[in-house]
């Protein structure tokens, strides 16, 4: 595809994902998409058929960064300080992609009609591929004798639950809490509150480890 086809592309999706978190897919019109980027509303149609296809063509530009992203944290083996980057990677690819994260956890709620069905879908990638980064961790330290033996699923996803919580008043409360402060809280109420173990390293010198 042509340079010139590809950066309008990018344009037309950076103005939809503004919109879609500002004011919500629903509210969101072409014509909105338009005005934002600056283009004529016939310059969107020559890329995309309908506000579906872009929304949908948000989530898979979103989930493809974010398999790069889990790909590039290399495996824990067991240990927990190393599990904690896994954590605050995530943490930081929320920060880093906020209006994204926003859509993500609001518009499934808010979506009705026959195209629920095709955004479920896309909703449904992201979570199935951070689920199973989380699985394929939490296996390694219960074997390791870090965790308590238990389905790691059951693991994966009380800390996917606590990322989503604290993600969710950062993304839509006044919280000015860092990366930093995000990972720590929430590991602290995983292996304090949900395990029961006492706090490692990673919490106990979090300044250090994450400068």
């Amino acid at each position: 595809m042509p340079k010139t086809s590809n950066v309008k592309k990018e344009l037309i999706l950076n103005s939809a994902l503004k919109l879609f978190a500002s004011i919500g897919y629903n509210h969101t019109t072409v014509d909105n998409i338009a005005s934002v980027a600056h283009i004529g509303k016939g310059t969107i149609y020559l890329y995309y058929d309908n506000k579906l296809q872009i929304l949908l063509e948000v989530f898979k530009r979103g989930l493809t960064k974010l398999d790069q992203t889990l790909k590039d944290i290399h495996s824990s083996s067991g240990n927990l300080d190393h599990f904690s980057q896994l954590v605050y990677s995530y943490f930081n690819f929320i920060e880093e992609n906020p209006e994204l994260f926003k859509v993500l956890m609001k518009e499934q709620d808010q979506i009705n009609g026959w195209e629920t069905e095709a955004i479920v879908k896309e909703l449904k990638s992201f979570k199935r591929k951070i689920s199973q980064k989380f699985v394929q961790e939490m296996r390694q330290l219960i074997t390791a004798g870090a965790l308590p033996p238990k389905e790691p699923e059951c693991y994966a996803i009380a800390l996917n639950e606590l990322v989503t919580h604290f993600s969710f008043d950062w993304l839509f409360g006044e919280s000015n809490q860092t990366v930093t402060d995000k990972t720590a809280m929430a590991l602290t109420v995983f292996l304090e509150e949900a395990l029961g173990r006492k706090l490692p390293r990673f919490i106990q010198e979090k300044e250090v480890l994450f400068k």
